[in-house]
């Protein structure tokens, strides 16, 4: 599995975590934010609009999640 595969999907297991915690799958808007890869976080906006079938947002930041 290339690096930026592994690194996408380990990403979006952190975002989808965030997405069921914290019930965003209810929002009009799906936005998440961690610290992802910034080189891959289009990729993991794609997925998550694909699997939810809403507009997503994925926002690279070294800070902690929001809780």
């Amino acid at each position: 599995m290339s690096f930026i595969k592994k690194t996408a999907n380990q990403n979006f297991i952190l975002a989808e975590n965030q997405i069921n915690q914290r019930q965003l799958y209810n929002d009009k808007v799906i936005v998440v934010f961690d610290d992802f890869h910034n080189g891959i976080i289009g990729i993991v906006a794609a997925k998550i609009t694909e699997l939810y079938k809403k507009p997503s947002i994925v926002i690279y930041s070294t800070f902690a999640p929001i809780k």
